[in-house]
């Protein structure tokens, strides 16, 4: 088995210990993107327009000021089979309770049902909407549309793990990889019936797949980040701003800039620029046409000032706010997984001074891009969530890290080799404590049993056989890192084993 393929399984077998474990509609706005997918596959693109004034069927729960216009005019209704509806996440925001909310009642013909999700791009709930219709009843298409959601996910990852093969094969099998899924919640997302799993998967893709292409690869690759950069840019509402960054920042990352610049601005490399004109014009085009105005708050000190707070707490955010965004892992998860990152930036064979130069320049870019997201949703009343940008921060630092690990000017050392599994053993001790930390609370709440012991909750297969699942999903983690068995040929190296600069 190749070590794309192995790095592809272990996403699969996260990603389904993440589908197993989480009840329907226990992740973030499941029950609206269900709605979403299972009325797109019923033929209906954004549903009837909800009346602006009307309120949300759960409005007592909401908070004073709930922006209910906005939400509205995002909204649409939706008719779907009465055996399909969507089930009510009565423990959200209230993680001592224990998922024991009732089953929807089977009902003959069709319902009415709402989603908050209506007006956004269609494009990553197509395939899903496709395959929920091979089921019929609520919980058949929730896990079937997870599955193709995930597998969405894997295709994208396969893409990124046979774009840096060289990388893998000449160091360390998944190292490159291992920041792709160094935190919970973007394997958390690819399990569950959200966009932004989607999203963030292209944007990983788009980028590995440039920089194949930069180091000198045929040109399938520069298909290949042309295709990726035109899913990244119809997934979610900022693809077309994050997308351009992901090309800049992989130019900026070459030790050669001067060459990648003339290469991506050579008449051959039309493809790339077409797809993310084409993509982002036809983004613009359907928030112009179908979504709300936005609205931006007024820059001030202030302003920047609370922005900036909470890009720091979107740092933490990313790695331990999981379920209806109601669960926080410890901190010391988010100074661990900052402590990786440093790890895969100096393991000992890098250009450190230019990595870590690299590295702010990425961090730099993606507060630029959240300080920006903070203007823009601080007026509509929402609060901001660590997922809408955390693309671009990943496919950053995997930018940075590729680019480095492939022009290192000698081969790892076998301490280097050490500090790699310690990374993986750190990836895997976060999956399996966000794993247990969402098992508990859906099955006893998170003042219950630490055992599960009188759980109200059990997933599909039972707790023992998804308990097996995700063991073995931290175990494929942990073998990424400890198997060298490998190697891939890096067709743009010289007699050397060194990296030739791209072809002008």
């Amino acid at each position: 088995m190749t070590v794309p393929v192995r790095v592809v399984v272990a996403l699969l077998l996260v990603g389904i210990s993440w589908a197993l474990i989480t009840p329907p509609s226990g992740a973030p706005d499941e029950d609206s993107h269900y709605v979403r997918m299972v009325g797109l596959g019923e033929g209906q693109l954004t549903g009837t327009p909800v009346p602006v004034g009307a309120l949300p069927a759960d409005y007592p729960m909401l908070r004073p000021g709930y922006p209910v216009e906005r939400v509205n005019r995002e909204s649409g209704m939706y008719r779907i089979p009465g055996r399909a509806a969507p089930v009510e996440p009565c423990n959200r925001f209230v993680p001592a309770k224990p998922f024991d909310c009732p089953a929807p009642p089977a009902r003959t013909g069709t319902i009415t049902a709402r989603s908050y999700h209506a007006r956004v791009l269609p494009t990553s709930y197509v395939l899903p909407a496709v395959v929920s219709r091979l089921g019929s009843t609520t919980t058949a298409k929730v896990y079937l549309g997870r599955l193709a959601f995930l597998l969405q996910a894997a295709l994208f990852m396969l893409v990124t793990a046979e774009a840096l093969g060289p990388v893998i094969g000449r160091f360390w099998p998944g190292v490159a990889l291992l920041v792709l899924r160094a935190t919970p919640l973007a394997t958390f997302l690819a399990g569950t019936i959200s966009p932004s799993g989607t999203e963030i998967a292209a944007q990983v893709a788009c980028a590995a797949a440039l920089l194949r292409w930069l180091w000198g690869g045929d040109r399938r690759w520069l298909w290949l980040s042309a295709g990726t950069a035109g899913v990244a840019t119809m997934t979610r509402d900022l693809g077309y701003l994050v997308v351009p960054a992901i090309v800049v920042l992989a130019v900026v990352a070459q030790p050669d800039r001067r060459a990648a610049v003339r290469r991506i601005t050579a008449r051959a490399s039309w493809p790339l620029p077409v797809a993310v004109a084409a993509g982002s014009a036809a983004s613009l085009a359907w928030r112009l046409a179908v979504q709300p105005r936005v609205r931006f708050a007024a820059l001030s000190a202030r302003v920047v000032k609370i922005s900036l707070r909470d890009d720091v707490s979107m740092v933490t955010d990313s790695v331990g706010r999981l379920g209806w965004l109601d669960v926080r892992l410890a901190r010391r998860w988010g100074l661990l997984w900052l402590a990786l990152a440093g790890v895969v930036l100096v393991a000992g064979c890098w250009r450190r001074r230019r990595a870590v130069v690299q590295t702010v320049v990425a961090a730099l870019a993606w507060m630029a891009m959240n300080v920006l997201l903070l203007l823009a949703i601080r007026p509509t009343g929402f609060t901001v969530q660590a997922r809408f940008s955390f693309g671009l921060g990943v496919a950053g630092l995997v930018t940075v890290a590729a680019a480095a690990a492939r022009h290192a000017p000698r081969a790892p050392s076998h301490r280097s080799r050490h500090w790699v599994v310690a990374a993986a053993l750190v990836v895997a001790t976060v999956h399996a404590a966000a794993f247990w930390t969402m098992a508990r609370r859906h099955a006893v709440g998170t003042r219950g049993s630490w055992w599960l012991t009188g759980a109200r909750w059990s997933p599909p297969l039972g707790w023992p056989v998804t308990a097996t699942v995700a063991a073995a999903a931290c175990v494929s983690i942990v073998a990424l890192a400890i198997d060298r068995g490998v190697e891939v040929t890096d067709p743009g190296a010289g007699p050397d084993g060194r990296a030739r600069p791209a072809p002008r």
